[in-house]
Formats: C-alpha cells, sequence, structure tokens
C-alpha cells in the first residue's frame, strides 16, 4: 500500500515539476555520475552564478534527485524532514509553485540520480536539459544493476536525450565508444585528452598546492584555445576538481554567447581569479584535531575510484604541504558493489600499501579482504587495526592519538546512514564551528541517531 501511493505521490510531483518547466522555460543543466556528481554540481553552478550577474542560477543545496528529489529541486524546495505530514506539505507547497508562483531562476542545474532500471527515462521525462556533464562511471550500485556496462547504458541516456550540448569524460571507455555516434555540440574532458572542440580548447599547467594566508588552496592556469593565461586559485584541492573548473568555464562561455553575444574568455580582466567554493559537508573538509593532527572528512560515501581519488589528494597534501605529518587511513566498507567486492577490497588495499603509516579499517570486507591482503605486504596487527563497528574503532583510534608524540594526517573515509562516524568526530574538533561542515546535522538525522 506505501509503495503504490509513493508512485502516485512521485507522479503527481513529476507532472507540477513538468508544468513550472513549460511555464518558465528556464535553462537545465543536467549532471548524472558514479564519481564527482555532487562536487560538479556545485562548482558549475558557483561559477555561473558568480560571472553571470543578472541571472539567477539555482542548484538544489541538498542532494534531492531521483524520482522524488528531482521535482523537489525544479520546484526550489529546499527542506523536507521524512514524514507523512511532511509529505503532504511538501505537495501543497510544489503545487502552488507549479501553478502560481513567478520564475523562480533562469539556470537551474540538476542532478540525474538513479539506482535502478527505468528511472533515468522517469528523469528524462520531467527534463530534457539543454546541457549536460557524465563524471566517471564506477561500479557502484552494481549490486543493483548487475554490471557496470548496464549502469553505464543507463546514465548516458542523460547524453543522448540532450537538447543542446554535452560533456562526456574520456577516462571513462563507455563514454569513447559512444562519442562519435553523439549528434549534439560535444565536448570531451580528460585528466589525458584535456578539453577539446573546434571553437573552444582549454588546458591547465602549473598545478600546485601551497599554504596561503594560513590557509590549503589550490592554484593553477587555464589556458584558453588564443593562448590567453587565467591564474585561478581555489580553496579546492584535488586535480579533479580542475576537470569540473574546465567544463564549469565552458559552460558559462557558452551562455555568454547566449545571453551577450560575446565570449567570456575575450575580456583581460579575468587574468587573476580567485574563487571560493562552498561544497556540501563532509567533502574534503579539513578541521583542526587532537593533539597537532589534521583530518580530512571525506566520509559521507565512498566508491573504489572516489577512494583512490581522496586518497591520492591527501598524499599530494601531504607531500607538499605538511612534510612533516604521518599518515593515517581509516576506512569503512565499501558497499553495493556486489560481485565485485572482494576483488575491489583486494585492490583498495594494493593501492593505500604505498603511503599510509596506520590503518584503521571497519566492516566485514574490510576485515576479510582488506586486512587479508595488506598482510601479505607486510603490514601487521601494530600497523592495520581491524573493527566490526565505528564505536569500537573511534575509541582505539583516539586514545592512539593522545598516547602519540608524533603529528598525523587522518583521512576518514567513508560513513553512512547506519554508521554515523560523523558524530564522534565532532567530540575532538578544536573549532565547534567546523560542525557546521559534517554531514547529516539535520534535526531528521539528529533524531534518527539519538
Amino acid at each position: 500500500m506505501k509503495q503504490k501511493f509513493l508512485k502516485i505521490y512521485y507522479i503527481l510531483l513529476w507532472k507540477l515539476a513538468k508544468h513550472y518547466l513549460n511555464r518558465h522555460k528556464p535553462e537545465v543543466i543536467g549532471i548524472t555520475w558514479s564519481i564527482g556528481k555532487t562536487s560538479a554540481r556545485m562548482i558549475i553552478s558557483q561559477i555561473l552564478s558568480t560571472y553571470l550577474k543578472d541571472k539567477i542560477v539555482y542548484t538544489s543545496q541538498k542532494n534531492f534527485n531521483g524520482e522524488f528529489g528531482m521535482s523537489l529541486s525544479i520546484l526550489g524546495i529546499d527542506k523536507y524532514e521524512p514524514s507523512w505530514i511532511n509529505l503532504f506539505k511538501v505537495f501543497f507547497k510544489c503545487l502552488y509553485r507549479s501553478l502560481f508562483s513567478s520564475k523562480l531562476y533562469d539556470v537551474v542545474v540538476l542532478e540525474y540520480g538513479i539506482d535502478h532500471i527505468w528511472e533515468m527515462d522517469f528523469l528524462l521525462s520531467i527534463a530534457r536539459p539543454n546541457i549536460s556533464l557524465v563524471t566517471k562511471i564506477d561500479k557502484v550500485h552494481s549490486l543493483q544493476f548487475g554490471n557496470p556496462d548496464i549502469t553505464a547504458n543507463e546514465k548516458y541516456q542523460l547524453v543522448r536525450k540532450t537538447l543542446e550540448t554535452t560533456f562526456i569524460n574520456f577516462d571513462d571507455s563507455y563514454g569513447r565508444s559512444i562519442f562519435d555516434t553523439v549528434k549534439v555540440d560535444k565536448f570531451y574532458y580528460s585528466s589525458n585528452a584535456n578539453l577539446h572542440d573546434e571553437e573552444i580548447d582549454i588546458d591547465y599547467e602549473n598545478y600546485k598546492i601551497a599554504k596561503i594566508d594560513d590557509l590549503i588552496k589550490a592554484s593553477f592556469d587555464i589556458k584558453v584555445k588564443w593562448n590567453k593565461f587565467f591564474n585561478i586559485t581555489s580553496n579546492l584541492l584535488g586535480k579533479e576538481n580542475i576537470w569540473y573548473i574546465w567544463v564549469g568555464f565552458t559552460i558559462l562561455d557558452i551562455y555568454f554567447y547566449k545571453f551577450y553575444e560575446k565570449s567570456f574568455f575575450e575580456s583581460n580582466k579575468w587574468h587573476n581569479l580567485e574563487i571560493s567554493f562552498q561544497l556540501q559537508p563532509s567533502r574534503f573538509s579539513i578541521f583542526k584535531w587532537i593533539n597537532q593532527s589534521i583530518l580530512v572528512d571525506s566520509s559521507y560515501n565512498a566508491a573504489p575510484l572516489s577512494m583512490r581519488k581522496v586518497i591520492e589528494n591527501v598524499v599530494n597534501l601531504r607531500n607538499e604541504v605538511l612534510q612533516d605529518y604521518k599518515l593515517i587511513f581509516c576506512l569503512w566498507d565499501m558497499r553495493e558493489l556486489g560481485s565485485f567486492a572482494e576483488k575491489e577490497h583486494r585492490e583498495l588495499a594494493g593501492f593505500v600499501s604505498q603511503s599510509a603509516d596506520k590503518i584503521w579499517v571497519v566492516g566485514e570486507n574490510m576485515n576479510k579482504y582488506f586486512i587479508d591482503e595488506l598482510s601479505k605486504m607486510g603490514y601487521d596487527e601494530n600497523s592495520v587495526f581491524g573493527f566490526m563497528n565505528s564505536t569500537d574503532a573511534w575509541v582505539s583510534l583516539k586514545q592512539f592519538l593522545q598516547d602519540s608524540n608524533e603529528k598525523y594526517l587522518i583521512l576518514f573515509k567513508w560513513s553512512q546512514n547506519t554508521i554515523f562516524m560523523e558524530e564522534a568526530l565532532k567530540q575532538v574538533l578544536v573549532d565547534n564551528n567546523d560542525i557546521n561542515q559534517i554531514c547529516r546535522q539535520g534535526e531528521y538525522w539528529m533524531s534518527k541517531k539519538k
């Protein structure tokens, strides 16, 4: 009965969201993923908001996507706590905005989030994007889809239904395989191939991480096709984010031509840009921690590729800025991998074996496969600590840090709505204001945790 009700509810919201789009006809940017979708969405929307001064750019501040969430995003609903009463409150708010509200935005950036077959078709029936972006496809959701090929085919429906321009990750084999069949204007972006099109050619050089005004920032040069360089300084760390900054500025240039009939890059005043991005909580947040240690909180979720990217970024941070710090990795099971679970956990062990000084792990797969693989590489019980629940892991790590005279750079990667490791992190933050950068702190989540 509950599932029938929700299905009808989603269809009603679908009709309201579609009606709103038909009334106001905003520009729609659609993003799908396995890796990096939220970062890409926030980066692109903030670039557009910063430089399209006379346009309203909107993206949900929550992770609203999928059959329910995308309709809320289109209708500008930013708050929802699960309950039957709130379902009815949200419906009437959506009804009013669909039928009577003035235009809420000129450009909307949406996540097309799916975890089962045919869901992408449902989302595209609400809104076909003017511009689309596909980030890296990974094995996450293999438990639901069966294998990554099915996942990729479903997600690339977004590209096939795009109206004007699409961006495809050429590091993804499926993206390369369909690139020549795409009929709309298309770009590829890649750590190897860069971003190319007959009209726009963007590359980057001189990437480095440094401490600037006691903050850790990245800087790099973007080069456009007529050999102009633009230096960008940002609080975002990690070369993968440069790809999304490339895409963001390219989309910005597209809209400059569409709205103002000129190129963004033609102006000389953009040579040195400093952009402070506000990403969602627990996405590479950096905190001061107990005993002079530094914590990198990237615990919101994890898949094999995102695990590797974050670990790589932490290692680079240590090597370039914090050379006198040792490395601790705190890692939890990667879920929803289906038959790939053993392979991915063993491969991750090989990936971290060259860099971590100490490792804390939690979960069945970590204890069964990850620790077993590390033991073959020379790690012993004094360097790898396995637990079946996060509370025991937390107590052990806290005691270790309190007893140690060393300084550690500590990565937390992977929490979930049944783990809640973020509550342990809060207990030892030097600055209580940092709590705002930790995930799942709303009224609903705090009630559920209690």
